[in-house]
């Protein structure tokens, strides 16, 4: 099979970036191609189709935001990529044409626009979009305003998104963002798509709820981590890792306020991120409560020392105050034998089981937070069987074979619309 593989970036950046790579790496696994369609970002990694990727936008030519070349020109020259992207168009047919690719699967068009989908459909080609946050209900993504769960937008009416500046607190860009979201739901953009994948069920039954997408359309394929290799161990060190970005949907600053009600006992929170990198509510929190010595900055990490520092944790802590669409330090935790604690809110509490593979406590609830490390502390035999029960479900539900069995069975079910 012959799969064009479209996503706006073509670098690792976060979570959906590093599913990208690993499923190209397991189509190929099973003798497939897989041929990338992207934006032509200057930190892309090499490939031999970046010819036939888009042009970014300027204010955003790394990849991200850059407020520094924002103005109304680049505002208003950004604004048609929000609703269709011509470049894209020609490009991806043209691909299409030269390629004659059994698939599109799709992870976030982003610039490259809900045109491809069309342009795939125009050349009898399946579409398969999967589906990594709230961005087609939500203008910030997360279903988050502020430090709360906001769903005011999500059946369709995004005037709030304008009304509380959702988009980088932005009125111009708010009301771009919100005019695209309409419009593409308005005018059914996404209708061409043939099957929607989401990695846990709760985004599934949250975009039912919405009405997006038709329940017959909806399918769910966890994301997949190879622990064949990844050896468990029994000892770990008295430390309790947030693996991850500061940003505060993670909501990183709870599992640091709770270290205030563990004084008594040696217990430290590992974060993967820099001191620099701390935002100023942690670090005055930390300041605030004396917890210098509780808290250690690993610094951005990766490979073997990665590996190493989840290992010789006791824990994985996920304290997410957003709807987490199964994120990958629960997988990596889980290969590791890990037990993890996490928010009992959205998908969170489909993937770890209560008592079972690891501990929940209500969102925010710090003295919940601090217990649950408590009890792990204190009971290390249940610790570590909370971790053998969590490298088991690793095994049995995310694994790579069974992801691809999944995808391939989601495939045929796309093609009968071509039958």
């Amino acid at each position: 099979m012959k799969i064009i593989l479209a996503h706006y970036k073509f670098y690792i950046q976060g979570g959906p970036e590093t599913y990208l790579f690993k499923f190209m790496k397991l189509a190929e696994k099973h003798g497939n191609t897989v041929i990338p369609f992207s934006v032509n970002y200057v930190q892309n990694l090499e490939s031999d189709y970046s010819t036939f990727f888009v042009r970014p936008e300027y204010y955003k030519k790394f990849g991200r935001f850059d407020s520094k070349h924002l103005s109304l020109i680049t505002i208003l020259k950004g604004s048609l990529n929000e609703f269709h992207n011509f470049e894209a168009r020609r490009k991806l047919s043209r691909l299409i044409k030269g390629e004659k690719p059994d698939l599109l699967y799709v992870l976030i068009p982003g610039l490259l626009t809900p045109d491809i989908f069309k342009v795939a459909k125009n050349n009898s080609v399946p579409v398969i979009l999967r589906l990594s946050d709230f961005r087609l209900l939500c203008g910030r993504n997360t279903l988050l305003r502020g430090y709360d769960i906001c769903e005011k937008c999500i059946y369709g009416d995004y005037s709030n998104g304008i009304k509380f500046r959702c988009v980088h607190n932005s009125i111009p860009l708010s009301i771009l963002r919100m005019l695209a979201l309409r419009y593409h739901r308005n005018h059914k953009s996404y209708s061409f798509v043939d099957a929607v994948i989401t990695p846990p069920k709760y985004t599934k039954d949250k975009f039912i709820e919405s009405g997006y997408f038709p329940k017959e359309k909806m399918f769910v394929n966890p994301t997949f981590i190879d622990c064949s290799q990844t050896k468990t161990k029994r000892e770990h060190k008295n430390y309790v890792l947030c693996l991850g970005r500061f940003s505060p949907e993670k909501g990183f600053i709870y599992v640091v306020e709770a270290m205030k009600y563990l004084q008594d006992i040696p217990v430290k929170v590992a974060i993967t991120g820099d001191r620099e990198d701390c935002d100023i509510k942690l670090a005055n929190l930390i300041k605030r409560f004396n917890l210098e010595k509780k808290v250690e900055y690993l610094g951005f990490q990766n490979g073997k020392y990665l590996n190493k520092i989840i290992s010789e944790a006791m824990c994985v802590a996920c304290p997410a105050i957003w709807y987490e669409n199964l994120p990958n330090a629960i997988l990596e935790a889980y290969s590791f034998g890990k037990p993890v604690i996490a928010s009992n809110l959205g998908s969170l509490s489909e993937i770890v089981e209560d008592k079972k593979t690891g501990l929940l406590f209500n969102p925010k609830d710090v003295e919940q937070i601090a217990s649950c490390i408590r009890i792990l502390y204190e009971d290390p035999v249940f610790c570590v069987a909370l971790g053998q029960n969590a490298r088991a479900k690793c095994e049995k539900e995310y694994s790579p074979d069974l992801h691809w069995s999944n995808f391939i069975e989601i495939y045929r079910r796309a093609m009968k619309n071509y039958d």
